[in-house]
């Protein structure tokens, strides 16, 4: 991976290349499940590869505005060798081609809303399916979660304090992720408050 800094450190990005093999792995193998009626059956032996690149960018574009910025594509994820062939050459389940990350904050530096911070991101996941065992048929669909924040420092109790609401899932989306296919995080709701003694 490489690393660089610009604009006297306002802009950083880094980018990565991986290239990931890994060897001696159980795999559940429905086929046989099927036929012999016994569950779970695991073949052993298999051997998996994975290839990718990721970027990251943050971006601090004025001294109040900041400009966060992600992509994840891989490019393999499949097995390689397998004691059922069936498995070989299928992608991995649950591992999306592409992933999106943006994030935007602002903070006001006058007027009356002076030390309001505001934050907005976007996270998208690319369509996958859910398992390489090709009697598992099932496609995790493409999703999109948005996350908003606000924050703003008043005294309270003579006590410098900052008060923060943060909604993870803005518009409450159904989707699943992950290898196991799970529900994504509902709408969920933070509000903290922070001070330094």
């Amino acid at each position: 991976g490489v690393k660089t800094e610009e604009l006297n450190g306002r802009l950083s990005a880094t980018a990565a290349y991986y290239d990931i093999s890994r060897d001696n792995l159980a795999y559940r193998d429905t086929t046989r499940e099927i036929a012999t009626g016994r569950s779970p059956y695991y073949i052993f032996g298999n051997s998996e590869a994975s290839k990718g690149i990721e970027l990251d960018t943050n971006w601090a574009v004025t001294d109040n505005y900041t400009l966060i910025a992600g992509w994840s594509h891989v490019t393999d994820a499949e097995t390689t060798k397998s004691n059922n062939p069936t498995f070989v050459g299928r992608r991995f389940g649950g591992i999306p081609e592409n992933t999106y990350v943006l994030w935007n904050r602002y903070t006001f530096n006058d007027g009356p809303g002076k030390g309001l911070t505001l934050g907005f991101g976007i996270r998208h996941n690319d369509g996958t399916n859910l398992s390489q065992d090709p009697n598992v048929a099932v496609w995790l669909p493409a999703f999109t979660v948005y996350d908003a924040m606000v924050s703003y420092p008043l005294k309270l109790a003579k006590r410098d304090v900052r008060l923060q609401l943060n909604v993870k899932n803005l518009t409450n989306e159904r989707y699943r992720e992950g290898s196991d296919g799970y529900f994504g995080q509902a709408r969920t709701i933070y509000l903290s408050a922070a001070t330094r003694f």
